[in-house]
């Protein structure tokens, strides 16, 4: 998301569906934000050095349910996240939970390295 308030208001609302249906919630852990700079001329043909930068900071934050129910895994596919957030979920197994983490954290460093 663009902006904090509606990320924490996300995150609530999964916590808030966590209590009601019995699943365990963990979170959230903040993940590095993502800046991107872009470089705009002021005048198209003339003063080259007169630049304007503008930025867009993508924050991220990971959440982990554990015991999870149908009840939970229904009532979060129903949830409809607010405008400006994008949500991304995986359902794994225990055995798998660890190195599904680490490679999310792993693709999320890259990312970040690369922009």
């Amino acid at each position: 998301a663009y902006d904090t308030n509606l990320l924490a208001d996300a995150v609530a609302d999964m916590a808030t569906i966590a209590d009601v249906t019995g699943a365990e919630f963990k979170g959230p852990v903040m993940l590095p934000t993502r800046k991107k700079i872009y470089c705009v001329l002021r005048s198209p043909h003339v003063n080259k050095d007169a630049r304007e930068h503008f930025e867009v900071r993508t924050h991220h934050r990971l959440v982990d349910f554990k015991k999870l129910s149908a009840l939970t895994v229904e009532a979060l596919m129903q949830w409809v996240p607010p405008p400006g957030v994008e949500m991304e979920s995986s359902i794994c197994t225990n055995a798998t939970g660890g190195n599904q983490l680490r490679r999310l954290q792993q693709r999320q460093a890259a990312k970040a390295a690369m922009a």
